[in-house]
């Protein structure tokens, strides 16, 4: 209860800082924590947005890259961790899991799940509904967002809007055969559910048990 009473202050603070009226927090992990965050905040909404595990594969595959790619700040430590933390098992694992967990809460109507893909394609219908779950005013303003914090292309700060060239970037390379696999093999139950085609092998790929040797030498490097 102390470390709630704390962040309530803490988003509080932010708030009056930043002049606005809304706290928000986009902690990937607080998908596991759904139900400990609508008891502890009443008001609050949450907003699960789901993306093409191959495509959480390629972006995490490159989450190093960042501080080539515009955030210098992150020190190379942080790099050097974020290489040896991505593994196409623990990832496709890791979307699984929270995939799964936000199923749980689909009939919750202070929780809302939006895919990547289609606010790509279509991102004025998709804030505008968005908007009204969360009860706040659209603004074409919301469309006109900097394409920063990618971890496969350099940040482009002038350049306003929503690229859906984002889309299905994995199948353009970045990441082999036998990730795809590894992941689809993982992930195809939840992948068929949000209608994400699978890529069809003839053969299990060969690096795919390269893949699999490798995995506990990650993990330990990892921990």
């Amino acid at each position: 209860m102390q470390l709630e009473w704390v962040f309530k202050i803490f988003l509080k603070y932010e708030c009056q800082k930043h002049n606005a009226e809304i706290s928000c927090d986009q902690t990937p992990r607080n998908v596991f924590y759904i139900n400990e965050i609508l008891e502890s905040f009443p008001n609050s909404k949450i907003v699960n947005m789901i993306r093409d595990p191959r495509d959480i594969l390629l972006s995490q595959k490159n989450k190093w890259k960042r501080r080539y790619f515009g955030s210098s700040s992150i020190p190379f430590k942080e790099a050097v961790r974020s290489y040896f933390n991505y593994h196409p098992i623990t990832i496709s694992k890791l979307w699984n899991s929270s995939i799964n967990n936000a199923r749980k809460f689909e009939k919750n109507e202070r929780v809302s799940s939006l895919k990547f893909e289609n606010l790509l394609e279509n991102p004025e219908k998709q804030i505008q509904d968005l908007c009204d779950f969360l009860g706040v005013n659209f603004s074409k303003a919301m469309l006109k967002v900097p394409n920063i914090g990618s971890s496969t292309s350099v940040d482009e700060k002038t350049t306003l809007g929503l690229d859906n060239s984002k889309i299905g970037k994995w199948n353009s390379g970045g990441i082999s055969k036998s990730e795809i696999y590894i992941c689809q093999r993982i992930c195809g139950d939840n992948m068929a559910t949000f209608h994400y085609k699978k890529k069809v092998f003839k053969s299990v790929p060969l690096l795919t048990i390269f893949q699999f040797f490798s995995f506990p030498i990650k993990l330990f490097v990892s921990f």
